[in-house]
């Protein structure tokens, strides 16, 4: 079920590989800056002061932290619109923000699943050209059940 609809991008906001290959080929361009969700829940504040500085902005280490608490993934989560009780979801309600918990699909896939993610995951990144093995470890799903 899961992959009739996600893996050919059927999703309300489109295809998960198709934006990243949009953004990915551009990746050079002085107006794109590519960080992973990863690295943003390694280090939030490392990566909020990268964009600051990317985009010319400064924020005062009052500001930085005010913002680095908001952005905690839990009071994100409250106060996000992307999280509202929407018709358009149909499980949950609106839950479109979960848990924010790096690997946390491994709960909801079976070993057969998994495979046939995993592949997917590789032809995509492989179409792509994503061959950095930080970046490629992020897709990482070849886990034992």
């Amino acid at each position: 079920m899961h992959g009739d609809i996600y893996m050919p991008g059927l999703c309300l906001h489109g295809g998960y590989f198709e934006m990243l290959e949009s953004g990915w080929k551009r990746r050079g361009h002085r107006n794109i800056k590519f960080f992973w969700y990863e690295e943003l829940k390694k280090d939030q504040k490392k990566i909020m002061k990268e964009i600051c500085e990317f985009i010319n902005y400064n924020l005062s280490d009052e500001q930085l932290d005010k913002l680095d608490n908001f952005m905690k993934f839990d009071n994100f989560q409250k106060a996000s619109a992307s999280n509202k009780k929407n018709p358009n979801w149909k499980e949950g309600n609106g839950q479109f923000i979960r848990k924010g918990i790096v690997g946390d699909w491994m709960n909801h896939f079976t070993k057969d699943l998994n495979m046939e993610y995993n592949k997917w995951i590789v032809k995509s990144l492989d179409t792509i050209g994503i061959e950095d093995p930080e970046v490629v470890g992020y897709f990482k799903s070849d886990v034992e059940f």
